[in-house]
């Protein structure tokens, strides 16, 4: 995992090796359920999280952080088939703009997530709390994504039927 600090805010990328064709990976990552299951997000919006989101889409979601809840909404800012998939928030406690990107390794998929966090305005003081959750929670999500493609590691079965 690698961190910088940008204007107002920081920047998390990590890279996860995930044992999928690359095109099998971006027709999941492309489904509103997997980010939500990869980030145990609550999701609100759509109302068919199996249907592949494209840009300009739009999925709602409540993060939950201890005992508070935190109501997002994140839009499909550009897609690259093949390459590259980046959403941003238009609504949140923090601007986050997350990109996904993949290319083929071996017999699977090497992945990089680059989430970006901004804290503008009175927030900006809240900057080390957030790097902290953000940065447990960019770990967990990259290593739930590799897991729900992973036979080995979610107890021989997969937790996703890529037919």
């Amino acid at each position: 995992m690698h961190e910088a600090d940008i204007p107002h805010g920081f920047l998390i990328s990590k890279q996860e090796f995930v044992p999928a064709s690359a095109d099998e990976f971006e027709r999941v990552l492309l489904e509103p359920w997997s980010i939500a299951a990869w980030n145990d997000l609550e999701l609100t919006a759509p109302k068919d999280p199996r249907v592949p989101l494209d840009v300009g889409d739009a999925m709602e979601f409540t993060v939950k952080v201890g005992p508070l809840s935190f109501d997002y909404v994140m839009i499909v800012a550009s897609r690259t088939p093949g390459i590259s998939y980046v959403q941003r928030t238009t609504k949140g406690f923090v601007e986050v703009t997350i990109e996904y990107s993949w290319k083929t390794q071996g017999m699977g998929t090497l992945v990089t997530v680059d989430a970006m966090y901004r804290l503008t305005g009175s927030l900006w003081w809240k900057k080390p709390m957030t790097q902290i959750v953000a940065r447990r929670a960019v770990r967990q999500a990259a290593r739930n994504m590799r897991d729900m493609f992973s036979p080995r590691r979610s107890k021989g079965t997969g937790k996703l039927n890529l037919s």
